[in-house]
């Protein structure tokens, strides 16, 4: 069977051994310019500075295999000892390599046979020593730049990666909770009047379809709007006239992007602890603007004292999630830079969205109307909003 092997080239390896050739080629090349205006001698000065320039590119690619194993494994106390003494004895092999290639050939290559010849190599250990000194101090600058660029990417991966699983882990809270509530209207439904049963469960479907398709954390502000009417639909079935519904929509906000079902939490908050509450029911407000820089998409609802709402409304279902689950969307979408609170006025509860906004861009739905003087915005085509008259 014929093996087939890829190599794969790496960047960093490339980059090391263009930079390693090039430099200490154009340190032979000064070399040589330099020491034939001393001694005027061409051939000779050729021969050693091209030994001297072969042996120090062997011996600091063998100095940069002690660095990479210990990068970043030791203080700096440590490296710097490190880089001291191996220099040292990438120095002290430069000079055998010189000594194991010039002394054999002296005659051949000075034309005459020194004696004092390894003292004279010894005595170039010190400037040796330097100048790989040098080269490891630059080398392993420039290694543990990059290994902590590395690493802060591989962090930040690892953060978003997390992030990105706790939202889905957060969106798969708000399913089942909303099916939980919308199936149990629907129950109610079936004996009662079955064709409004069946608008129901249409309009549940149409909720489930856009709930369900999670590869986008943020949808328009349009979509989400949506899916709250279709929600308020089938709570509509329910409460009948104890449910009335009023909006106050800015229409530059309707292109903005919002966390998917947030405002169908809120609301959903607001019915259960507010409008259920009630024997004659009441308004829910919704209300989205903007102010200087900032988007509030606001939910209002009346509630009774007695009700106990003002206890209740840290969350939207008894498990906790809902509300709690908003804050940790927010803190992970938007950091500090979105805001959710609770405030309590006259029997109502103000729950307000803090958001940041561009509204440059906006998209702006031509779907969408607002109707008569109370503000009143419904999408068109959505005929489960029958019984909210126009």
């Amino acid at each position: 069977m014929d093996r087939k092997f890829k190599m794969k080239s790496n960047p960093s390896s490339t980059l090391f051994w263009l930079l390693q050739i090039g430099g200490w080629g154009c340190f032979t090349l000064l070399n040589i310019v330099v020491r034939v205006q001393l001694n005027g001698r061409l051939s000779t000065e050729i021969i050693t500075s091209t030994v001297l320039g072969l042996a120090l590119l062997l011996s600091s690619s063998l100095l940069r295999q002690m660095h990479k194993k210990y990068l970043g494994k030791e203080g700096n106390a440590s490296t710097v000892i490190r880089i001291i003494v191996g220099s040292l004895f990438a120095a002290l092999l430069t000079c055998l390599l010189l000594l194991a290639v010039i002394y054999p050939n002296q005659e051949l290559i000075f034309a005459q046979k020194i004696d004092d010849l390894p003292l004279m190599l010894a005595l170039n250990l010190p400037t040796l020593w330097l100048l790989l000194l040098f080269w490891s101090a630059i080398y392993v600058a420039i290694a543990r730049q990059r290994q902590l660029k590395r690493e802060q990417q591989s962090k930040a991966l690892l953060n978003k990666s997390l992030q990105s699983a706790e939202l889905d882990l957060l969106m798969n809270q708000i399913n089942p909770h909303f099916v939980f509530n919308a199936l149990n209207n629907i129950r109610a439904l079936v004996l009662e009047d079955t064709e409004r049963a069946r608008d129901a469960i249409t309009s549940l479907s149409d909720v489930l379809r856009n709930t369900m398709q999670q590869d986008t954390k943020l949808v328009l502000f349009q979509d989400e709007l949506v899916v709250v009417e279709q929600y308020l639909a089938l709570n509509t079935l329910q409460f009948e006239q104890r449910l009335q519904i009023e909006w106050h929509i800015d229409d530059v906000t309707l292109g903005l992007q919002i966390p998917r079902m947030v405002l169908q939490l809120l609301v959903e908050n607001a019915i259960k602890h507010g409008i259920a509450k009630l024997r004659d029911g009441g308004v829910i407000i919704i209300r989205s603007y903007i102010e200087g820089e900032t988007w509030f998409v606001e939910v209002c609802n009346p509630f009774s004292a007695s009700s106990e709402q003002s206890t209740k409304i840290s969350s939207a279902s008894e498990n906790g999630i809902g509300i709690s689950n908003i804050n940790k969307r927010l803190a992970l979408l938007y950091g500090n830079e979105a805001t959710f609170r609770l405030e309590h006025q006259h029997q109502q509860v103000h729950a307000i969205l803090r958001l940041p906004t561009n509204t440059q861009g906006a998209i702006y739905p031509k779907s969408f109307e607002l109707h008569g003087g109370d503000k009143r915005m419904r999408p068109h085509g959505l005929s489960s909003l029958r019984d909210w008259g126009e």
